[in-house]
């Protein structure tokens, strides 16, 4: 168990972890008036300090901080069960505009890197990103190994740019053309963002260095990105499907695609519509569970979509050939992964009505409405029971 302790140095509420790591990993306090996951930065009361003298370290849960402490790093702060949000930066902010990221060094810690930088970089953080080398799979577990190396990893930290350079590189073959091709797309949308000439220019000749390119291609292309209206569906295809690898609701309704009439049939019994928060996949949702009504056969895309408007139709081209990383011959994998779906759907609908009474509870409260407050109470707390 760790208390969650406020820039105050009073405890908000609590996080478990399990030792068997079983699901979920991490176990936090409800929401409550006093306690937002959302805004709260585990280790800002004790680090608040060395972070306004030092800059801030930024790791990706309490038994990395707890870890860092131990080894001597006091600049070190870390989120609680959520992936991090801007309104913990805007807090950030307050005591330092210089960050260092260290996440994990595994595919989910890289993504969460990338969606780190594009918040930080919209409130002008000065960001560097410290990179755990193999075997390690995290700044703990570095910690554990060598307690010098990692101090040195996060001195030596590399620019932002820099790093998206190299884990790209890492990811596909710049020795062969579609390499060099799955290496720009992959770039474009992250470098023509720049909009310091000086350094745009530079990191174009760097990139054009590495694939072996001429500068002139390299630079036509990133700027092509920068000036173009960026259309979703040419330059952002990779981060659709991230918001919906992050979205539990696109999530659920690419697996029923996968799956037989029957599974379909099954679940739905399970979810109403009323707990999608986005209205698109709600109503893709209803039509996918009139359209398996009376059928046998798995869903044939073409006859689905027929009636749907263009942007549903897009929406669910999207879904329906994503990759979703596992075997269907695994007996029960789908159905295990849809029952979890169906869980975390079910869990944000329900967070989201008791952020709603939260929220009310805090105007009863301004108001002075003791009758309001005590009901609004009871509600909080007969729903929160139904988390699962």
């Amino acid at each position: 168990m760790f208390p969650l302790t406020g820039v105050d140095g009073k405890i908000v509420g609590f996080t478990a972890r399990t030792l068997f790591d079983r699901e979920p990993k991490y176990l936090n306090t409800n929401e409550t008036p006093v306690f937002h996951k959302s805004f709260f930065l585990f280790g800002l009361d004790k680090n608040k300090l060395n972070i306004k003298k030092e800059g801030a370290l930024f790791v990706e849960g309490q038994m990395d901080l707890i870890s860092s402490w131990q080894a001597g790093i006091r600049n070190v702060v870390s989120v609680s069960g959520t992936s991090l949000t801007a309104n913990q930066l805007s807090i950030l902010s307050r005591y330092t505009n210089e960050i260092t990221f260290c996440f994990d060094s595994d595919s989910a810690g890289v993504s969460a890197s990338y969606r780190a930088v594009e918040l930080a970089e919209r409130q002008n953080f000065n960001i560097k990103i410290a990179i755990i080398p193999e075997p390690f799979k995290d700044i703990d577990d570095l910690i554990k190994h060598n307690t010098d190396n990692a101090k040195k990893q996060i001195k030596e930290a590399i620019p932002a740019y820099d790093y998206f350079i190299l884990t790209t590189l890492k990811k596909y073959d710049r020795n062969t053309s579609a390499g060099k091709k799955n290496i720009m797309d992959a770039l474009i949308p992250l470098f023509s963002r720049i909009s310091n000439k000086v350094l745009f220019d530079d990191y174009a000749r760097r990139i054009a260095k590495e694939l072996e390119l001429s500068e002139e291609t390299v630079f036509s292309v990133l700027k092509k990105g920068e000036t173009d209206e960026r259309d979703e569906e040419i330059l952002y295809p990779e981060e659709k499907i991230k918001a919906f690898k992050q979205n539990p609701e696109g999530y659920f309704i690419a697996l029923l695609f996968k799956s037989d009439p029957e599974v379909i049939r099954k679940y739905a019994q399970d979810i109403e519509l009323e707990s999608f928060q986005d209205r698109n996949l709600g109503e893709i949702y209803k039509h996918l569970i009139d359209y398996v009504s009376d059928r046998k056969k798995p869903v044939d895309i073409n006859s689905f979509v027929k009636k749907m408007d263009e942007e549903k139709k897009k929406i669910v081209a999207e879904l329906y050939l994503w990759d979703l990383d596992f075997s269907h011959d695994v007996p029960g994998k789908i159905d295990k992964e849809i029952e979890f779906t169906v869980k975390r759907i079910m869990n944000e609908a329900l967070r989201r009505e008791l952020k709603e009474i939260s929220n009310r509870i805090k105007i009863a409260e301004m108001e002075g409405n003791s009758t309001e407050i005590q009901k609004l109470t009871k509600k909080f707390e007969k729903l929160s029971k139904g988390l699962l």
